[in-house]
C-alpha cells in the first residue's frame, strides 16, 4: 500500500533516528518497509529476524550489512497556486495585498528541468 501522508520524510527520518540505537538488523527492517511500502515477504521477515538474532548472538553465518538511509522521493504533482495574500518579509511580496497569479500548465518539473538548463548554460 502507497503513502498517503504527506510527512513520509519526516517520518522516514524518525524512524531511521530510531535505528541509531540498534543493530543493523533495524536498518535492514526501515530500508525494506520504505522501500517496499507494503508488507514484507515472508522470506524478508525471516531474514530481518535473523539478522536481530545475530545481533543478540543466537545466530551465526549472515554476511555483515552495509544499509544506506532510505532517499524519500516526492511524488510528481502539479501545484497551482492562484493567489498570494498576506506575505511578509519577501522583498516586493511584503506589501500587504493580494498577488492574482497566471495559471500556466508547465508543470513543476518542467520548470524545475528548464531552471537546470538555464543554470548549466551560464
Amino acid at each position: 500500500m502507497a503513502s498517503t501522508t504527506p510527512n513520509r520524510k519526516a517520518i522516514v527520518d524518525f524512524l531511521w533516528e530510531w535505528t541509531e540505537n540498534h543493530a543493523d538488523w533495524s536498518k535492514l527492517l526501515i530500508s525494506k518497509i520504505v522501500t517496499t511500502e507494503s508488507s514484507l515477504s515472508t522470506t524478508d521477515r525471516e531474514t530481518v529476524f535473523n539478522y536481530f538474532l545475530q545481533s543478540i548472538n543466537l545466530h551465526t553465518g549472515l554476511p555483515a550489512l552495509t544499509v544506506t538511509k532510505p532517499t524519500y522521493i516526492p511524488t510528481e504533482k502539479m501545484i497551482e497556486l492562484d493567489s498570494l495574500s498576506a506575505i511578509t518579509g519577501v522583498n516586493r511580496l511584503a506589501k500587504i495585498r493580494p498577488s492574482t497569479l497566471q495559471r500556466t500548465s508547465q508543470s513543476f518539473t518542467e520548470k524545475t528541468e528548464q531552471a537546470k538548463q538555464a543554470t548549466a548554460e551560464s
